[in-house]
Parts: structure tokens; C-alpha cells; sequence
């Protein structure tokens, strides 16, 4: 595999690399940021970006994943769209930014001073999500069919997306207090 083969495929079973996942379709990336957040009591965030007009440059070149810059060599924040297409990124609609420093965190990397060919966006957005609504919101896109049956349509995503289902069901009461 090249790297960038193993990068993508690495993210897509969920293991931490450079690849930080985006969806085009705004319901889906609100349902990540609530459902997904590690704790129930922490508030969570849903980031959006306006891309940019030009064309996205590295070295005079649009990022080609298929030969040219290698994936730890990009620089500034840079948008990726995986070309080995699995069900699951179509149903999420989903692209990658990857960037230069994967430890600094995307609202202090926004900040910095790049390159105007170092990034793919003009406008960053975050739109803070309260600890106490996200169960709510969770619900409502569930009524929406926006869950992990949906977005994970294989069989570990159906198993998921029924216990899930269930214990929404169970603790509905319990989610309507917080809010």
C-alpha cells in the first residue's frame, strides 16, 4: 500500500492518524458531535469551513494522493477526499482535512498565519453545542434517521444502531431532565 492507502485505511477502522473527518452533510456532522463526545457531561462542538475558490496548491499542484506529496510532508491544513469510496464515507458524505501539526488543535492551527496555498478554506466556523442539549439533539436526528444504522451501513453499524436505538428508548426520561 502507499501511504496514502494506509492512511485512509487506517482512519477508516478508527485508528488515530493525521486525518481529521468532515461530512458535507451538516445533520451528520451534528450527530457526531453530539453522539461522539467521550463524555456526556462536556460541551461539544460542531466546526464548518467555507472552501476556498482557487484551487487547492501544494508545490503549484493540486494534493494528489495518488503520487506527489507524500501525506508527512503537507503543510498548513488541506482538504482530502479519500478515493477508495467505502458505503459508510458516502452515506456520511464524508472528506478529510489532514494537517501539518496533528497535535495542535484545528481552533489554534484556524489561527495561524499560512501560506494562502497551505489552506483549502477562507472561513472557519464553530458553533458551541451545550453538555445538556446534546441528548436531545441526539433524538431528534434519531427521529430524523440520522443514527448509526444509517451511517454505518454494515452489520456492526446495524448491531450499534439498535442497541443504541434501545437505550435512547429507555432513557428518554432520564435525557428530557437535562435539558
Amino acid at each position: 500500500l502507499s501511504e496514502w492507502e494506509t492512511l485512509l485505511l487506517a482512519r477508516e477502522h478508527v485508528l488515530p492518524v493525521r486525518l481529521l473527518d468532515w461530512s458535507g452533510n451538516s445533520l451528520v456532522a451534528l450527530y457526531f458531535a453530539c453522539l461522539f463526545e467521550r463524555e456526556a457531561e462536556v460541551d461539544a462542538a460542531l466546526w464548518a469551513l467555507v472552501r476556498s475558490n482557487k484551487k487547492s496548491l501544494v508545490n503549484g499542484t493540486l494534493v494528489n494522493v495518488f503520487e506527489g506529496t507524500p501525506p508527512l510532508d503537507i503543510s498548513g491544513i488541506r482538504m482530502i477526499y479519500p478515493f477508495n469510496v467505502s458505503e459508510r464515507l458516502v452515506v456520511q458524505a464524508g472528506a478529510f482535512t489532514i494537517q501539518s501539526n496533528p497535535r495542535v488543535g484545528l481552533e489554534k492551527q484556524a489561527q495561524e498565519d499560512f501560506k494562502d496555498q497551505e489552506l483549502d478554506f477562507v472561513t472557519l466556523f464553530k458553533w458551541r453545542i451545550p453538555a445538556v442539549k446534546r441528548a436531545n439533539i441526539v433524538f431528534a436526528l434519531e427521529e430524523l434517521d440520522i443514527n448509526n444504522r444509517r451511517l454505518f451501513p454494515d452489520l456492526d453499524g446495524l448491531a450499534q444502531g439498535l442497541w443504541h436505538s434501545e437505550g435512547l428508548k429507555n432513557n428518554r426520561g432520564q435525557y428530557n431532565a437535562l435539558s
